[in-house]
């Protein structure tokens, strides 16, 4: 049996196969900044996000 010493799959992941990684919560909250940001642009109807924002 062959034991990796390093990473084996071309994203620099252990393996190319099984469960995708958890995402960091940096990207987490790089994410939901980002939709928090589109919503505040775009103003959707009744987008919670628009109500939570313009009441301060």
């Amino acid at each position: 049996r062959a034991v990796a010493h390093g990473p084996t799959c071309h994203t620099g992941r252990t393996s190319c196969f099984g469960q995708p990684e958890t995402p960091t919560l940096g990207e987490v909250l790089g994410e939901l900044f980002g939709v928090i940001e589109a919503r505040r642009g775009e103003r959707p109807a009744g987008s919670y996000t628009v109500e939570l924002l313009d009441a301060g």
